[in-house]
Parts: structure tokens; sequence; C-alpha cells
């Protein structure tokens, strides 16, 4: 069984590292940005990666948290993704906008070969990504990010350049996590195509259109067990 990469996108401190690490365990958390593990319902251990190998997991805990700051550093901590059944990466527009500084360090701006690298940066981060994932037994690899509202309405991952509208393509599933709009606030997971949000990809047949009060354990099943 492999894993898969997924997309998923939604608005600031929606629960999106929340969902991540509502996988099966050992799950490695890469974080670009501070805060996004502090809420989580896991066990979580720090993991200096720059000095040490990750811990070994022994079952008192659940995630293990890296802390990088540019795409290189990214690709050296992904060496060890083959030890952990989830690995998520919070988040790729934020590590987006760092590549844009140490491309173009202010106060230059970006210029049309540097557009060109970005995109062609973030390609290789998602081939290397989707191999890890679809290699037998690899782990299912989560890229958030925040969400934008498009020119056509909808929401969308908050990305930049052509990546923008590449990144469906280069994913397995893009997923939007909201609010649900009844009476009683839960989050909702889009997995379908909608009229208010970018969603899908190819297992979304295995999924419903929306989950309510998702966890990616019960995610990762369905798209493995071919429904729910």
């Amino acid at each position: 069984m492999t894993g898969h990469l997924l997309a998923v996108y939604g608005e600031f401190k929606i629960g999106k590292s929340w969902f991540g690490q509502s996988g099966p365990p050992p799950t490695l958390l890469i974080e670009t940005e501070e805060g996004g593990s502090a809420h989580a319902p896991t066990r979580q251990v720090p993991w200096e990666w720059q000095t040490y190998a990750p811990p070994q997991w022994d079952g008192t805990w659940d995630t293990a948290v890296a802390r990088i700051s540019s795409v290189t550093d990214l690709q050296r901590v992904l060496q060890w993704a083959g030890q952990f059944r989830v690995v998520v990466i919070d988040s790729i527009t934020d590590l987006q906008n760092k590549h844009v500084r140490h491309l173009a360090p202010p106060p230059r701006q970006m210029e049309i070969r540097d557009w060109g690298t970005l995109l062609r940066d973030f390609l290789v981060l998602a081939d290397g990504c989707r191999q890890l994932a679809h290699q037998p037994s690899g782990p299912t690899i989560l890229w958030l990010c925040r969400s934008a509202l498009g020119d056509d309405g909808r929401f969308r991952p908050s990305l930049m350049g052509r990546f923008r509208d590449d990144l469906m393509y280069e994913v397995d599933m893009t997923l939007y996590l909201s609010w649900s709009q009844g009476g009683v606030e839960q989050r909702v997971l889009q997995c379908h195509p909608a009229r208010h949000c970018i969603a899908g990809g190819r297992p979304q047949d295995k999924l419903p259109p929306a989950v309510l009060d998702p966890n990616l354990i019960a995610i990762m099943q369905a798209i493995d067990q071919g429904g729910q």
C-alpha cells in the first residue's frame, strides 16, 4: 500500500495543522512558521534535524516536530520521510514566500527568470514528494496552504506564480477545510469541486463531496479502501 500527496488549504487558524496531525502515528510535522503545532491534540517531541537522526517511535509520542527555513532544508529533512506514516509540511504558502525572498532579496523585485526558477523548484519539490508517497509503504504527505479568493469567486490555495494553477495537477487531491454554514460550528472538508472552492483529484470518487469533523485517519482509510 502506498501513501498519497494531499494539498489541504483553508483560512488562517482553521485547524489545518490539527487535521494533519489527526493521522496514524508516527507523524513528522515540518514547520516553516511558529505556532502550527501549539494546539494540536498530539504528544510531540522536538527533532533537531541539523544535529540528530529522527527519534525512534516507541509509542510514547505521536508527532516529531522539525523546523525549517528554506526549500533546501525541506529536501534534507524529507530524506527521513520513510520513517513516518504521515508527513505534514506547514506551510507551503510560507515556504514559497521564503523562497521568493531567497530568489529576490528585498528591495530587488522578482524578474521573469526568477518566476521561472520559482516554478521549477516547486515542481521538482512536488515530484519528489509524490515519488516518496507513492513508494510501497510510503508516507502520506500533506502540503498545508492558506486560502485566497480567486478571480472566479472561488477559494483556492494561496500561492504565487504559475504554481498556483499547477498545484492541482501535481498532487493526488486538493482538499478545502472550512467552517460549516449551519447553526453548529463544525469543520468541513470539501473533497469534490464546488461552486465556492477548488477541490478534488484522482481519488475523489472514493470520498464523499464533503466530510464533517474530518480526521486524517478516516480520509486515508477511505482512499485506501475505496469509499466510506
